[in-house]
């Protein structure tokens, strides 16, 4: 579960958004178009940038627990970037012996979202949508609580949104949460489908359905 405890973030003396509630389901889709908030939200909760109040997730306050609240939270950026002396392997290995993951778990990430053929290379020379699958393999390393997903279906291909959606799926069987932010209209098929989420003047609302 996320709480939100009095958040507020602002740049300045502008309110980007604020929230005050708690989302006890499992699956969200936070809609909106860009500059609403949503990737401000996510990089709050991951704990990026700093903010006023307080959140937790499966009871960890990040200003309490920091290192259990960091291995608890998987964040996947819209449009990631990695030092371009880095290979794909190399950030998988760092994630696995820092997040508690395992080769297995890395091996099987790599075959499901089908990126074996260029995980050994620097990621210089990785194209959007090989940056986005690498991006997408790093979230579901180890055994988050929660996995929070930025535009996670812009820029991959057909068979990659099949092979993501799987991934979420067997996610959310297991119990992990998973928030998802997208501006346009998502197909869902073979999984539970999500609570909707939106930010109105600012302010992180559930509508009523």
């Amino acid at each position: 579960m996320i709480q939100f405890d009095r958040f507020e973030k602002f740049y300045g003396d502008r309110l980007i958004v604020k929230a005050d509630l708690s989302l006890p389901g499992n699956f969200y889709w936070l809609k909106g178009g860009n500059g609403s908030g949503k990737s401000t939200l996510l990089k709050s909760v991951t704990g990026l940038i700093p903010y006023r109040g307080d959140i937790s997730v499966a009871g960890m306050s990040i200003k309490k627990q920091r290192m259990a609240y960091r291995n608890a939270v998987s964040y996947a950026e819209a449009e990631p970037l990695y030092p371009e002396f880095l290979t794909g392997s190399d950030l998988l290995n760092f994630y696995v012996e820092t997040r508690g993951g395992s080769k297995l778990q890395a091996d099987e990430l790599v075959e499901g979202l089908n990126i074996g053929s260029f995980i050994h290379t620097k990621t210089g020379t990785y194209s959007s949508g090989m940056l986005k699958k690498l991006s997408l393999a790093l979230a579901f390393i180890g055994n988050p609580k929660l996995i929070m997903l930025d535009e996670p279906f812009i820029t991959i291909d057909t068979i990659g949104i099949e092979q993501l959606n799987v991934l979420i799926g067997n996610s959310l069987r297991n119990g992990v949460q998973v928030l998802i932010t997208s501006h346009q209209e998502l197909s869902f098929e073979g999984m539970p489908k999500p609570s909707m989420l939106r930010i109105e003047n600012s302010e992180l609302i559930q509508p009523a359905l």
